[in-house]
């Protein structure tokens, strides 16, 4: 919720008390405050928008080498994984098979 707090007008055909023209004054030097701060605000923006990344060539590419080394040496790691997990699985079912084999001669079920 955006709250303002606005001068007050003169009365129409009227004067104003001792207080209002204090809290007008006072209004206003904030106000001014507030608008050199936004001014600078958005100085600094046009400032850091004025060069972006992609404008500085070298930078730019060496920024995207990094993401795509990052990019690589997750796929690589994760490909590595796959194939321990692959290994792994295919020695499991081995021995599982081996296992099977050799208690079927020994149950008495068949």
């Amino acid at each position: 919720m955006l709250r303002c707090i606005h001068r007050k007008k003169k009365p129409r055909n009227g004067e104003h008390t001792a207080k209002k023209p204090v809290r007008n004054g006072n209004i206003s030097s904030e106000r001014v405050r507030v608008e050199n701060f936004f001014d600078r605000v958005c100085t600094l923006w046009k400032i850091t928008h004025m060069n972006p990344l992609r404008a500085d060539a070298c930078f730019y590419k060496s920024v995207m080498g990094r993401y795509a080394a990052i990019a690589d040496r997750d796929c690589t790691r994760r490909a590595k994984m796959q194939r321990r997990y692959c290994r792994r699985r295919e020695a499991r079912i081995v021995a599982d098979t081996n296992i099977r084999t050799r208690l079927s001669f020994s149950s008495p079920s068949q």
